[in-house]
């Protein structure tokens, strides 16, 4: 059965939350985090058993358009092969630290063609 991550927003015209997207996955997410840009993107990190998927909303193009929450990155973990719980969060720099047992490793970050984000092992 799929787990689901639900994310809620307001509409820019009014307060009332509401279920804005639904990203679905095989295995439970072990940890998610926010990491908001300068210029107010919005990128989302999931990691789920030995990946870490990084989302980017897509800029509504009027108010009535529908949300999109499109995958920018993915990384394998292949040491976390065997850890049941792995952990991610985005550092102040836009890298990102992973945690799985005894293991924490920094992932850093560049920008590379059309808004692709790439990251590698520091």
């Amino acid at each position: 059965m799929n787990k689901n991550v639900i994310i809620w927003g307001n509409e820019a015209t009014g307060l009332d939350v509401i279920k804005d997207y639904v990203l679905s996955f095989p295995e439970q997410p072990t940890s998610l985090d926010w990491y908001f840009t300068s210029d107010g993107q919005h990128l989302l990190l999931i990691a789920v058993q030995n990946r870490i998927h990084i989302y980017v909303e897509e800029r509504a193009t009027s108010s009535q358009s529908q949300r999109l929450w499109v995958t920018v990155s993915t990384i394998h973990i292949d040491w976390a092969a065997y850890q049941q719980k792995l952990k991610a969060a985005w550092l102040e720099n836009g890298s990102i630290l992973v945690t799985g047992g005894e293991m924490s490793v920094v992932y850093s970050k560049f920008f590379i063609g059309q808004g692709l984000i790439l990251f590698f092992l520091c």
